[in-house]
């Protein structure tokens, strides 16, 4: 756990170091990043420590990634860049694929 949370705010320091001045004011923009820089280190993770099979990983993605690119598009279509709630929408996109993903390990047989 300790390594995958120095990983993430380590690539979520750098991410925000290279990318903050395109970023700008629109947190839009930057919320995206961290998700996507943070599911990246958390597929690692998950790969070697946890040791976790690579086909439930693509599983995983395939069930939060289009969650989370349905509240990217929401985001941006319905909300202006400085408007205070604009991640919201990403957000819920993240945590209806956690759930969804949750939901599916639990009817899933296990081997």
């Amino acid at each position: 756990m300790r390594s995958s949370l120095i990983w993430t705010i380590g690539i979520l320091l750098i991410g925000h170091w290279i990318g903050g001045s395109y970023f700008q004011s629109d947190f839009r923009l930057g919320f995206a990043f961290y998700c996507l820089a943070g599911s990246a280190v958390t597929f690692v993770h998950q790969l070697i420590y946890k040791r976790q099979s690579l086909g439930d990983q693509l599983v995983m993605v395939g069930i939060m990634g289009p969650a989370f690119v349905i509240g990217v598009w929401l985001s941006f279509a319905f909300f202006e860049a400085d408007a205070a709630l604009g991640f919201l929408p990403q957000l819920v996109g993240v945590i209806v694929g956690a759930v969804v993903y949750v939901l599916y390990r639990r009817m899933s047989p296990k081997e």
